[in-house]
Formats: structure tokens, C-alpha cells, sequence
């Protein structure tokens, strides 16, 4: 349990700053910028709990849907190499298939999914092909966060 939380206080901080609520260091005094995610440290007397005067909002990061959100990326940019008509995807990787996608893709782990790693370093797609956005990577990266849910029938 302590994982998931910590786990879900770097995805809201990580989105904080995707957001340029942080990155930008603007705000007033009525509406300071987020904090970064602190771990709570267990003290031996627990301090009462209080509620800040100004408190900042959190941002709640909904489900990302697959068939709506991260197929179409995949769509674009990657099954001209990757897809499901590929008779022998590089890497063995077919995102089309997800036995086959699950090679490059540890769900709930972006730092140490292949797919991610390679999207967001831009070495993917190779050369000087179009590269998903910012947002587009983003997106893939809170997907895999989440799980990479996969529906059945989303099997091309």
C-alpha cells in the first residue's frame, strides 16, 4: 500500500509539472505554485491533522482509456513498423498484439518499459519519421503507470 501511494504522489507531482504549475515558479499569494510530492516520515506522536487556509488543488488524473487515447498513437506512429499487418516486427514487438507488446511494455513501471524509454528519448520512431508530442508521450507514460489496461477486444 505504501508503494501505491507514493507511486501516486510522483504521477500527480509528475503531472503538477507537465502542467507548468511548478515549472513556470509563478503564483501569488492566493494562489501559490503546487509543492513537489514529499514522502511522509512516521513520527512516534502523530501530529493533528490540519487544513491549510489556502489550500492548493490537486489534480486527479482519470483512467486512460486505451481504444481512445493510446491506439491511435500507436497507430500513427508506430505500426507502419510495429502493427499488426508486420509479418516480422523489429524487436520482435508487434503493438497490435499484446503478448507480442508486452516485450517492450512493463505495466505500472514506465521507467523500465522499453516502449516508453524509447518514445520518450525520440530514438522511436527511427530517423527523421514524425515524433509523438509532448502530450502524446505523456499520455503513454500515465498508461503504463496505470497498468497498461488492454482490452480484449482491442487485439487488432
Amino acid at each position: 500500500m505504501k508503494t501505491s501511494a507514493l507511486a501516486l504522489r510522483i504521477l500527480i507531482g509528475t503531472l503538477v509539472l507537465a502542467l507548468g504549475a511548478c515549472a513556470t515558479g509563478s503564483g501569488s499569494s492566493a494562489n501559490p505554485p503546487a509543492a513537489a510530492p514529499v514522502a511522509a516520515v512516521p513520527s512516534a506522536t502523530p501530529a493533528p491533522a490540519a487544513v491549510p487556509a489556502n489550500p492548493t488543488p490537486v489534480a486527479v488524473v482519470a483512467k486512460i482509456d486505451f481504444d481512445k487515447q493510446i491506439k491511435p498513437i500507436f497507430t500513427q506512429y508506430c505500426y507502419a513498423c510495429h502493427g499488426p499487418t508486420a509479418d516480422f516486427p523489429p524487436g520482435g514487438v508487434n503493438l497490435g498484439v499484446r503478448k507480442s507488446a508486452l516485450r517492450a511494455i512493463a505495466p505500472g513501471s514506465p521507467s523500465t518499459s522499453l516502449l516508453f524509454k524509447v518514445v520518450s528519448n525520440r530514438s522511436m520512431p527511427p530517423g527523421g519519421n514524425p515524433k509523438p508530442t509532448a502530450r502524446q508521450i505523456y499520455l503513454i507514460r500515465l498508461w503504463i503507470a496505470q497498468g497498461a489496461d488492454w482490452p480484449d477486444d482491442a487485439e487488432n
